[in-house]
């Protein structure tokens, strides 16, 4: 093989080399031309109100063609005082393209007396590994001494699949507002 030859295969492989140390491809960014599909909230469900004490499940059908579906962020927000806390649920194997199950938050227990005035907005959406969003859900409940209701039959096969828990600090829920409130105080 001839020096030309041998500099000229030397520099074609420098240039794949480098070619593919700077190719968005080699770090999993996305790149120019590739579709970036968000995630699709395709149904849900949630009762509009719970009983102190017990768990308010939201049940969810989502997926994202890309199948990289990161996490599920729940906001919730009491009704007159402002945001309590965030939640972000990690979606795991299958769950990543396509899911169809429950979520779970776990409310403390207050005298249904103290509870009936309290309400609550979740604002929910679903975010994937390229930063697309779904769109957002928003949904209303309240806290009241109500027995629960029955899920609806097309949920009954997602109510075997728990997703997460939404966790809020149970010391921010009070039947006044956010825990620390002045609000009527001194």
């Amino acid at each position: 093989m001839s020096r030309l030859s041998k500099l000229l295969v030397a520099v074609a492989m420098l240039g794949m080399l480098l070619g593919c140390a700077i190719s968005p491809e080699f770090y999993g960014w996305p790149t120019e031309g590739v579709l970036a599909t968000p995630p699709v909230i395709e149904a849900y469900y949630a009762p509009q109100s719970v009983s102190p004490g017990r768990a308010w499940n939201l049940y969810l059908q989502a997926k994202d063609p890309d199948g990289d579906m990161l996490y599920i962020a729940c906001m919730l927000d009491q009704t007159g005082y402002g945001p309590l806390d965030t939640t972000k649920i990690p979606l795991k194997g299958n769950d990543r393209a396509e899911f169809y199950g429950y979520v779970a938050m776990p409310t403390p227990a207050f005298d249904p007396i103290q509870a009936a005035d309290i309400s609550f907005t979740m604002a929910v959406l679903i975010r994937d590994q390229q930063g697309n969003t779904s769109q957002l859900i928003k949904l209303f409940f309240t806290l009241d001494g109500k027995p629960g209701q029955a899920v609806p039959s097309q949920w009954l096969a997602a109510a075997n699949h728990h997703l997460g828990d939404i966790r809020v600090d149970p010391s921010l829920f009070t039947s006044s507002g956010v825990q620390g409130s002045h609000k009527g105080h001194d």
